[in-house]
């Protein structure tokens, strides 16, 4: 937004191109019925991931399929988390990677309105750092939505890597000093509910109380 200078981040990748780095009385049944289904329904969601991930002050819900995290500083403010699903044959791999960013009293102020305009601002910076890595690369218009109630942006992309197709979502969320991008990809031959699989553990993303 106008008059909001972000500190400057470089944005990096953890894993190469393939990937390397969740006794009744029937009367009575009737009546506990509704609410038995819907935590039957509750279970059965929360089986699908493993323990939540929390860590600098985040937490979310990661599918049991994905290994991790890997963790790498970036800098003396800033890590990555990177979570992989291998696929069934070869080295490839679907990626979920959470890179945080703590710029303290560098960050500049803005106000609660300019939220979700400055985390778009930032996701455009780091999707650059994808974009060099890839041939052909296309994406879409930034939409905007919440994570864990705070405005955020995200971006779709598509692109080729060492010949193959390969296709990603990354979302950017900013509050206070600190940046949250969330980044999910994989190769277009890989079964799609992989890729859905990290972009619904990215949607579950939330702030540490009182963080």
């Amino acid at each position: 937004p106008p008059g909001v200078t972000a500190p400057r981040v470089a944005a990096r990748c953890l894993f190469g191109v393939r990937g390397g780095a969740c006794a009744m009385t029937s009367g009575a049944l009737m009546k506990t019925r509704p609410l038995f289904l819907l935590a039957f329904l509750f279970t059965l969601a929360r089986a699908a991931f493993g323990a939540p991930f929390e860590r600098d002050g985040i937490a979310l819900e990661v599918p049991q399929e994905f290994q991790g995290p890997i963790v790498q500083p970036l800098a003396a403010e800033a890590r990555s988390f990177a979570f992989s699903r291998r696929h069934s044959a070869g080295a490839k791999a679907t990626l979920l990677q959470v890179s945080t960013y703590d710029f303290g009293a560098r960050m500049p102020a803005f106000a609660p309105e300019q939220s979700g305009a400055v985390a778009e601002n930032y996701l455009r910076d780091f999707l650059r750092g994808v974009e060099r890595r890839r041939q052909s690369f296309s994406a879409s218009p930034a939409t905007r939505l919440t994570l864990g109630g705070i405005p955020a942006a995200r971006i779709a992309w598509q692109g080729l890597a060492e010949g193959e197709r390969m296709r990603g979502v990354m979302y950017g969320v900013v509050r206070g000093s600190r940046v949250v991008m969330l980044h999910a990809q994989d190769f277009d031959s890989a079964p799609p509910d992989y890729l859905k699989q990290a972009v619904q553990a990215i949607e579950t993303m939330r702030f540490a109380p009182g963080d």
